[in-house]
């Protein structure tokens, strides 16, 4: 991984739009990452990029080979859907206008960037429930009786606030270093399952967690930023109280029955 050091790189953060979907929080997420890079003495030039495809592996992949023809050094993915840092309440801004905030909380990106710094990692990403009807926990983590498994909502509101190495994580929030893309084959992001049945993503992989198995077996670790909880645009967000003694800010989203998360 590129060994970080404060210095002008080159950064890309994209939207992969596979339907053409741009809500009103992408403006936002642009402008919290650009002022806080801009200032960050990591950052020497900022490129934003909406690409639009019909399905959003074919984007992320025209994405990623755009970058490299760029030399980019950092790819920060923002999906169109998403509420970056849901829990997190800016200085200056009144706590009690944010109904998730939650004083363990952190940025994404500043938080992400160090711990990258800190520990050479090269993928970080921000977990978060998905979309309604399934509202899923979209982190995976290796057990002793199968390969990988989804966590579950009790493993969920149970897990401290940390930067945990996990199988795969959703890829909406994800901050990558690009010399991953050196080490992994193209295609980099790929749906393993049938688009029309969603339930699907519990047993077959997603594009999410094909390019995090690809780092996986390149002896890539790939990390969940737990300080960071992303969540879905006008939709279901459920950060949980991680031990602070509070009641749950919704029901678990899960019916499975929690078993010990058994991490690398």
């Amino acid at each position: 991984m590129t060994k970080l050091q404060k210095r002008p790189y080159k950064w890309m953060v994209a939207t992969p739009c596979s339907w053409g979907l741009m809500t009103s929080d992408v403006g936002v997420n642009y402008a919290l990452t650009a002022s806080w890079l801009l200032q960050s003495g990591y950052c020497g030039s900022l490129e934003f990029s909406v690409e639009p495809r019909y399905r959003i592996h074919t984007a992320r992949n025209a994405v990623v080979l755009d970058a490299m023809k760029k030399n980019i050094d950092f790819l920060l993915w923002i999906d169109p859907d998403m509420r970056v840092d849901v829990a997190w309440t800016p200085p200056g801004v009144d706590r009690a206008t944010n109904r998730f905030h939650k004083d363990w909380a952190l940025p994404f990106l500043p938080s992400s960037l160090d711990f990258m710094v800190q520990n050479d990692v090269g993928v970080i990403g921000a977990h978060a429930v998905s979309i309604q009807p399934e509202c899923k926990v979209n982190v995976f983590v290796f057990r002793c009786d199968k390969p990988f498994s989804r966590i579950t909502g009790e493993e969920y509101s149970q897990t401290e606030p940390c930067f945990m190495q996990i199988a795969a994580i959703g890829t909406a929030v994800m901050l990558i270093d690009m010399s991953v893309f050196k080490v992994i084959d193209p295609p980099y992001f790929e749906d393993l399952y049938d688009p029309i049945d969603r339930f699907q993503t519990d047993v077959c992989r997603t594009q999410d967690s094909v390019f995090c198995f690809k780092c996986n077996d390149a002896g890539i670790p790939v990390f969940g930023n737990f300080y960071a909880p992303a969540g879905h645009h006008k939709d279901w967000i459920w950060v949980p109280p991680f031990w602070d003694g509070k009641k749950r800010d919704r029901p678990c989203p899960t019916r499975l029955r929690a078993s010990p998360a058994s991490t690398i």
